[in-house]
């Protein structure tokens, strides 16, 4: 790997650490248990309902965990 390439790396983990990103992605992760919580009972047909009316939510709370990632990995690949 080039010397620019990790310096470049680097910088981008820092930025990641530095915005509290990591932190973000982890209540993130503890809000959809909330929104979906684990069920001790076998799935059945109120599960699927509730998958369901909540796949809005699931979409949203998953598209907010991939922007920041897609967002570094975007800035990484350009071209300075």
């Amino acid at each position: 790997m080039p010397i620019i390439a990790r310096f470049v790396n680097l910088l981008l983990l820092l930025l990641f650490l530095s915005f509290d990103i990591h932190l973000w992605l982890l209540s993130l992760l503890a809000d959809s248990f909330q929104t979906i919580p684990l069920l001790s009972s076998s799935l059945n047909s109120s599960s699927f309902i509730l998958v369901a009316q909540s796949a809005g939510i699931i979409f949203y709370y998953g598209l907010l965990l991939a922007l920041p990632i897609l967002t570094l990995l975007l800035i990484s690949v350009w071209r300075f």
